[in-house]
């Protein structure tokens, strides 16, 4: 004897597994996922205080964030993430941004 499963039970797992699918990707109008607005810039590092996890690099404009280039302090994501980078290397760097809170989440010297 096979076992039974209602046709509308196998229908709305599927349509449920295709909403979660759907949800992963979706962005909002400027770029961001899920309030999270995710992109890179390039800058020189001016200071760390890696006790603090903040760094403050002079940046070229972050046309995604509406930021002017200037030079401002970062929260830096862990200690890991400025272990090789000193005051006055030019860098790559990502950031990650939720309202006004702004996280540098990779950085790296520049080639």
């Amino acid at each position: 004897m096979k076992p039974h499963v209602p046709r509308t039970l196998l229908f709305s797992i599927g349509l449920m597994v295709a909403a979660a699918a759907g949800a992963q990707g979706r962005h909002d109008e400027n770029g961001s996922t899920h309030g999270v607005t995710h992109t890179t810039g390039k800058g020189t590092v001016t200071q760390i205080d890696v006790a603090a996890k903040r760094i403050t690099l002079d940046h070229e404009a972050i046309r995604k964030l509406k930021l002017d280039a200037g030079s401002h302090d970062f929260q830096i994501r862990s200690e890991k993430t400025v272990a090789t980078i000193k005051a006055g290397d030019k860098v790559d760097f990502s950031i990650e941004a939720r309202g006004n809170a702004m996280e540098i989440t990779r950085l790296s010297k520049q080639k």
